[in-house]
């Protein structure tokens, strides 16, 4: 019984490998590793923030957000990948939101919709970018 049990699992395994079982493939259709990455970081204390996009390494656009924030007490708050934008709203009384969205529009939006919960108060739109 136990031979048995053990070409049965033998089988099902090559059977996996057969049908492209790997890393990536998702039944009748595959999802591809993204072509771009973003990020987006903000210093609490200050407001202070930084976006990037269109990276070929997610490390790459952290990095860069970083530096573009000023990389003392900067976050990383957000991270995004092809076919999306992001974007950061800030209130006149330095409150902050951030989103992704597929639509450009739809992010901010969605910023500016954030802030506002935040507690920001004429909240506009400080850092918006697409990986696209």
């Amino acid at each position: 019984m136990l031979k048995i049990k053990f070409i049965v699992m033998s089988l099902s395994i090559f059977t996996l490998l057969g049908c492209g079982g790997g890393e990536g493939d998702y039944g009748d259709f595959y999802i591809p590793e993204p072509d771009y990455y973003g990020a987006v970081a903000i210093n609490p204390q200050t407001k202070a923030g930084g976006i990037t996009a269109r990276y070929a390494k997610q490390s790459e656009a952290d990095f860069e957000a970083s530096k573009l924030c000023g990389f003392i007490n900067c976050n990383i708050v957000l991270r995004f990948d092809t076919g999306l934008c992001a974007a950061v709203s800030r209130g006149s009384n330095m409150a902050l939101g951030w989103a992704s969205d597929r639509s450009n529009s739809d992010a901010r939006q969605k910023a500016t919709n954030q802030c506002q919960i935040n507690g920001g108060t004429d909240c506009q739109i400080l850092l918006n970018e697409c990986n696209k």
